[in-house]
């Protein structure tokens, strides 16, 4: 069957480089750039955004994954490399366990509380993989090649995920 796209609510804050987290009807977008780092989280209801509780560091080219109710985000850039993880259980937002290679750029997917970011740029472009068990983060085998801008080009979960697309050199910083 085909399907066709629609528009829905437009967010309260305009920017790039965030990331998300949840469903079609249920979902998050995360901190991001304006023309500086915000910390800005809004939640998606099928049909409009409202601003909910800000994330603790401002950042962009940052990864999230999870569910409205309970997500991650981790990494980022702004004005360094950020391995600073946040998590998020429905009402606000707490730093949790920091990535083990600080990266922005990267690529995240999964559900809470087992999640997985891989790839970025630290500054060098990069191919960790890292997977979350709820409680910490863990390095396990890195990407084939080395890509960073993969952060909305993945899907699946920790044990079955893919990264495609991405950018293999680094002409210029984040």
């Amino acid at each position: 069957a085909t399907g066709s796209w629609s528009s829905g609510g437009a967010m309260n804050t305009a920017r790039s480089q965030l990331s998300g987290a949840g469903t079609q009807t249920a979902a998050l977008a995360m901190s991001g750039e304006t023309s500086t780092n915000v910390a800005n989280v809004e939640n998606y209801n099928g049909s409009s955004w409202t601003e909910i509780t800000d994330v603790n560091t401002a950042r962009r080219n940052n990864s999230g994954f999870g569910t409205s109710t309970a997500a991650i985000l981790a990494g980022g850039y702004g004005p360094s490399f950020y391995n600073n993880t946040e998590y998020w259980n429905g009402s606000s937002w707490t730093e949790v366990n920091n990535l083990n290679t600080a990266r922005a750029a990267l690529a995240g997917a999964g559900t809470f509380p087992a999640g997985i970011v891989t790839g970025g740029d630290s500054p060098a472009v990069d191919a960790e993989t890292e997977t979350w068990n709820g409680t910490s983060w863990t390095e396990v085998s890195d990407l084939n090649t080395a890509r960073k801008n993969i952060s909305q080009a993945s899907q699946g979960t920790t044990t079955a995920a893919l990264a495609f697309l991405g950018q293999t050199s680094n002409p210029t910083a984040v």
